[in-house]
């Protein structure tokens, strides 16, 4: 992935945008920090929710 954006707001946005639907197409594991801080956000994703990531990323790398 090569956009501009920082990943977090770009996979909200697309979450939203295209109403990808958590436990089904995503999961979000909460991380450890080790000093006690806002824990790091996981998004696994299903196979099918990346081939739709990657069709509808206005880029060339989500062209191929």
């Amino acid at each position: 992935m090569e956009s501009k954006q920082k990943f977090a707001d770009w996979i909200k946005d697309r979450i939203q945008q295209y109403a990808f639907i958590e436990s089904q197409d995503f999961i979000v594991i909460l991380g450890k920090t080790p000093n006690g801080g806002r824990p790091a956000k996981e998004y696994h994703i299903s196979l099918d929710m990346a081939k739709e990531l990657s069709m509808v990323e206005r880029n060339e790398k989500g062209k191929h």
